[in-house]
């Protein structure tokens, strides 16, 4: 998708424009973020409240079954759902077993069961989606800042230039309380530069001529002049950003061997619970199913 904006040079530049479109998009993708948020929260009031409906017909109200049930099968949808993707991809996926062991309680009569076994699966997918989100929107606050335009000299006068333009050995010229765009070596000046969101240092660095700066810190005070050595995804807080937003993606070394061997039991319990019928009936197989 792209999108043609016609605007008045004499009353907004060129960069006002790109950060009020910058700012009318992440207004977009907080609100759906936000969205996703409220959806969570409700899918975990509504798991919490059909575990207290199910112990309170289980123990207290057993006329209460018929709606417990129901609210059961609708909490108990994306789980079935990720079941039968795995069932068409022919796929022994751990989902089948904690459908299959939804399934079983509410052939059972154990509605109590089956409403717990729901609510400790979606705390466990929810745990997981947040970290990932915390982790994301805290690197997007720390590398989000980058300018997409620097200040270069033509003919003696300043004028402004996208950074994507940019290439190795051009100039360009940082003012005070600017980011740095680029990677690059100081050709001139010199300034004291904040570049903690990069290394970590608590103070600001003197840097001049000779010294190399990089994109993401910023000019606390001094005029330099920057010659460019390494623009946009080759810069090193883009090589940061891309190694992290890779191993927020990236399940851990533990975590992967979890669910492998949460996979690879799934046939070993169904097999071990059809054993177990032989000897204790139906209870033994809701015994040892659930002990997934």
């Amino acid at each position: 998708t792209s999108v043609l904006v016609v605007y008045d040079c004499e009353k907004v530049n060129k960069s006002q424009v790109v950060k009020s479109l910058e700012e009318i998009l992440n207004a977009v993708i907080d609100e759906c973020k936000g969205l996703k948020k409220r959806q969570e929260i409700n899918r975990m009031a509504v798991c919490s409240g059909v575990v207290a409906m199910a112990a309170v017909g289980d123990f207290l109200f057993p006329w209460l079954m018929p709606i417990n049930l129901a609210l059961i099968i609708f909490t108990a949808f994306p789980i079935f759902k990720d079941a039968w993707a795995a069932i068409r991809k022919r796929q022994i996926k751990v989902d089948m077993l904690d459908a299959t062991v939804i399934l079983l309680c509410l052939l059972g009569n154990q509605i109590f069961a089956a409403a717990f076994m729901i609510w400790i699966v979606t705390i466990a997918k929810s745990m997981l989606d947040r970290t990932s989100d915390e982790s994301k929107k805290l690197l997007s606050q720390i590398f989000s800042s980058a300018p997409r335009f620097a200040w270069i000299n033509k003919d003696g006068i300043d004028v402004q230039c996208p950074v994507d333009k940019l290439m190795p050995g051009d100039e360009i010229i940082v003012y005070p309380g600017e980011i740095v765009p680029v990677d690059g070596v100081i050709a001139s000046g010199d300034a004291m530069i904040d570049q903690h969101s990069l290394t970590g240092e608590s103070a600001p660095v003197e840097k001049k001529a000779g010294d190399k700066v990089f994109a993401s810190t910023m000019s606390i005070a001094g005029k330099i002049v920057v010659r460019v050595e390494e623009v946009g995804e080759n810069t090193q807080a883009s090589k940061i950003v891309q190694i992290i937003e890779q191993s927020v993606n990236h399940k851990t070394k533990v975590h992967s061997i979890g669910e492998r061997l949460a996979d690879k039991m799934v046939l070993p319990t169904l097999g071990l619970a059809a054993v177990g019928s032989a000897f204790t009936g139906f209870g033994g197989i809701l015994a040892i199913v659930n002990c997934d």
